[in-house]
C-alpha cells in the first residue's frame, strides 16, 4: 500500500481500497512511501458488519480448534489475511468476513522490509 503521514498518524491505503490511520511514534515518512501493512492473526478482530470493518475478505478455511478458531481469508487483491477468533467463532467457506485493524497493533515495513512502525496493544 502507500503511506502519507498525517500529523501524528500515518494514513495507509491498501490496494484493494482498506485505509487505517496508524500511529507513527517516533517514526517519519517523507511524502507518499510505500509500505506493507503487517498485523497479527490474533490483533485482527471481526466487525459486526461492513459499515462497521476496514477491510472485507471472503474466507477460504476454518479451522476449529477448541478454544480458538483459525479463519484463513483473501480480500479482493489476493491479499492473504489470518484471523486468530475465540472458539465459538464460525464460519463457511466462500463467506464474506469483515475485520477490524486496531491501530495501535498495526505494524508497517518499507519496500526492503524494514520495520518504520512497530504497533503495540500495551
Amino acid at each position: 500500500g502507500k503511506a502519507r503521514a498525517s500529523g501524528i498518524t500515518a494514513e495507509v491505503k491498501l490496494s484493494d481500497g482498506t485505509q487505517v490511520s496508524v500511529p507513527l511514534g517516533t517514526a517519519t515518512i517523507d511524502g507518499e512511501q510505500d509500505v506493507t501493512l503487517g498485523i497479527r492473526p490474533e490483533h485482527v478482530e471481526l466487525a459486526a458488519g461492513k459499515s462497521k470493518a476496514d477491510c472485507q475478505t471472503k474466507l477460504r478455511l476454518a479451522e476449529y480448534l477448541g478454544s480458538e478458531t483459525m479463519f484463513y481469508t483473501s480480500a479482493s487483491d489476493g491479499t492473504d489475511i489470518a484471523i486468530k477468533a475465540d472458539g465459538l467463532a464460525k464460519g463457511e467457506p466462500g463467506q464474506n468476513m469483515h475485520l477490524l485493524f486496531p491501530p495501535k497493533a498495526c505494524h508497517l515495513f518499507d519496500f526492503s522490509g524494514r520495520a518504520l512502525v512497530n504497533g503495540s496493544l500495551m
